[in-house]
């Protein structure tokens, strides 16, 4: 199934998760790097320092950020909705998290 969520990244954009299930008891989900893709076409920086720091932003247990993909899997069909939740988070925050390479080139070159 296809999450889209009711607000949007930016620039018309919104966030959506791909959520699979092989049975009734387990789940994955995906941004399929989508929100990647999207801080990556503003011109903004992914670092791996942002990613760990994501990752271990309190209170978000449930979803992580992998070579820029946000996933959940678990066991447990109920905490579906937790995930869910978690990665929406993980998501704005890599967006408003994210320097503009742009600008921090323009300033060290002094332009």
């Amino acid at each position: 199934m296809t999450i889209r969520s009711p607000f949007e990244l930016g620039d018309g954009v919104r966030l959506m998760f791909t959520v699979y299930s092989g049975n009734e008891l387990s789940f994955e989900l995906t941004d399929g790097c989508r929100t990647e893709a999207y801080v990556v076409d503003r011109g903004l920086g992914l670092t791996e320092e942002l990613i760990q720091e994501l990752n271990n932003t309190h209170g978000i247990k449930y979803a992580q950020v992998i070579d820029g993909e946000i996933i959940a899997e678990h066991r447990d069909l109920n905490l579906l909705h937790k995930a869910i939740e978690d990665a929406a988070k993980l998501a704005l925050a890599m967006v408003f998290r994210c320097s503009n390479i742009n600008t921090e080139r323009n300033n060290i070159s002094g332009e």
